[in-house]
């Protein structure tokens, strides 16, 4: 299965995966063909719906890893890849303010930027997904992050680049 990930993209959103890392105190994630291969399996099902979103099961079934998503959608007849490129979804999810209290302890508590920044997680594979007029883009993560009752990392927040555009669109991660 193809992730259609250019090695070019591949190598974008494993540098800006560990740029944001290292800003705050976190060592690098390694790129896993193992890993990916769930965000293949994801991508796949999920452009088959419209705007790419399984609106049952926006995550499908929680499996071993962790995962971010992210939609961009701009109707029929969009030519495959025109949206936004992978840089602009992945610095959509580091531009989110980090959260500072443990999972699951309140509101805000867990969002894509803490799953990035997860400590023990180490490797990383995503895929991209082309539908009628959408893209999105899976990462899954291992080990997965965001586990309840853990604090993501102590530091202070950083701002990222978010993407211009009113319909680029995130979902939290498991």
């Amino acid at each position: 299965m193809s992730t259609n990930l250019s090695p070019s993209d591949v190598a974008t959103i494993l540098r800006l995966h560990n740029d944001f890392r290292a800003a705050n105190g976190i060592g690098p994630l390694q790129w896993s063909d193992t890993v990916s291969t769930q965000a293949v399996e994801w991508a796949t099902h999920s452009a088959t719906f419209p705007q790419c979103v399984d609106t049952v099961s926006p995550h499908g079934g929680y499996g071993p890893y962790g995962q971010n998503l992210a939609w961009c959608f701009g109707g029929a007849g969009f030519p495959i890849g025109s949206l936004y490129g992978v840089d602009a979804l992945v610095n959509s999810w580091n531009a989110e303010a980090i959260p500072t209290i443990p999972v699951g302890s309140g509101p805000n508590s867990y969002n894509h930027a803490s799953q990035v920044l997860w400590g023990a997680t180490t490797s990383v594979g995503c895929a991209r997904g082309y539908g009628d007029g959408c893209e999105m883009l899976v990462c899954e993560y291992d080990p997965p992050g965001n586990m309840e009752s853990e604090l993501t990392i102590y530091c202070t927040p950083k701002m990222g680049l978010m993407a211009d555009g009113a319909r680029l669109q995130v979902h939290q991660g498991n």
